[in-house]
């Protein structure tokens, strides 16, 4: 669309509607398009300059709330926006609500944990006292996932029971259909959360119970498309667990779909991880090497991996010894060097606790005497 249709669109929308419909009419044409769609941002940019026109702080934090879901490089730049807008409307629940939404950038977009567990704390403070009950359980959902990250399943479970207790009532209450659909999303998210730590803490019975819960109050909606995908992949985990291995891969099949829409990279690593584990029970080397492969190309993009993944690295590294392939070997050994580097600065509180077969001492040994194979073989060729 070109300038001139854009101030057309502009003087055509502003004439029909007053201001409040207004922004409902360009909040309706750019909610159409998926997250990261830059597109919506033709309607977008007229909701801001309108808004910040009219000193409107309430609508202008709206704006820069939708513009963080839909732009892909400036996130974090329009969640500060709406923070600075949501304090110039001295609201407390859009100030706490605009803290939640720069939280989740870096949570989700980044998984830096510290810094969203810091926005989701300050947030806390201004919705400590709301009436808004669902953002204030929205909120405590948030720092529980922060801890569950970080390894706090005991404490995260506590707060996820205490949401739960919220969530799963409004569900089915006498309330707008807005405010149902919001909570069933509150629910579900936070079963596939307390599946999660439940698995982590080996309450494998609970985990089941839960997924299995999951899976029943899923709505025939094609709006909880990833909601499905989390306990499709929780579900792909315990068939893996059971060593019901052709059920896992199943499984992970109909997660990695919806995980990969949303982009969720963490989770779609963990069903690859999985996955590959499952075909190399099976004894297909080919198809598990390929997952693993698959699983080291996003933590080349994202420099990020979950502690419990390290052990792809390992997987690689021992099949290219297998091979009497020292490059691979050398690559994966370094691979997992900058993996364990990360897990230890990221997950402090789960880095001494994690089984590793191979510790840092024997990858440095190994990654010196694979330098120093590859060099022999060049000086020789």
């Amino acid at each position: 669309m070109n300038k001139g249709s854009i101030l057309f669109l502009f003087f055509f929308l502003t004439s029909l509607y007053p201001a409040q419909e207004y922004y409902s009419e360009l909040r309706e044409k750019y909610w159409q398009y998926e997250e990261n769609d830059e597109r919506a941002f033709v309607y977008l940019n007229l909701y801001i300059s309108t808004a910040k026109k009219e000193k409107n702080y309430a609508e202008l934090f709206q704006a820069y709330d939708d513009a963080v879901r839909y732009s892909k490089n400036h996130k974090l730049q329009y969640a500060d926006s709406a923070i600075a807008v949501s304090k110039l409307s001295g609201n407390n629940d859009l100030i706490g609500n605009a803290y939640i939404g720069k939280g989740t950038v870096y949570y989700f977009n980044y998984r830096r944990f510290q810094p969203a567990l810091d926005e989701y704390l300050k947030a806390f403070k201004y919705l400590e006292n709301s009436d808004n009950k669902f953002i204030k359980y929205q909120n405590l959902y948030h720092i529980g996932v922060v801890k569950s990250y970080l390894g706090y399943y005991r404490e995260a479970l506590e707060i996820f029971k205490d949401c739960i207790a919220y969530f799963e009532p409004n569900t089915k209450a006498n309330i707008h259909p807005n405010l149902i659909f919001n909570n069933q999303k509150g629910y579900l998210n936070t079963l596939h959360q307390m599946i999660i730590c439940n698995q982590q803490l080996g309450n494998d019975n609970k985990a089941n119970e839960l997924i299995a819960e999951g899976l029943k109050r899923i709505p025939d909606d094609n709006t909880f498309y990833v909601e499905k995908s989390y306990f499709e992949k929780a579900k792909g985990i315990t068939e893996f667990k059971n060593m019901k291995y052709s059920l896992a891969i199943l499984d992970f099949n109909k997660a990695l779909s919806g995980l990969k829409k949303k982009n969720d990279f963490t989770w779609v690593s963990v069903a690859y991880f999985y996955r590959g584990l499952s075909y190399s029970q099976l004894k297909n080397e080919e198809k598990a090497i390929a997952d693993f492969k698959s699983m080291d190309s996003i933590f080349n993009q994202y420099q990020f991996l979950l502690p419990e993944l390290r052990g792809n690295y390992e997987q690689l590294i021992s099949y290219y010894k297998k091979k009497n392939n020292p490059k691979e070997e050398l690559y994966y050994t370094n691979q997992l060097l900058k993996a364990d580097s990360i897990v230890s600065s990221d997950f402090k509180s789960l880095s001494t606790r994690i089984h590793k077969e191979y510790d840092t001492k024997v990858l440095l040994e190994a990654k010196a005497k694979l330098e120093k194979t590859i060099l022999s073989a060049d000086i020789c060729f």
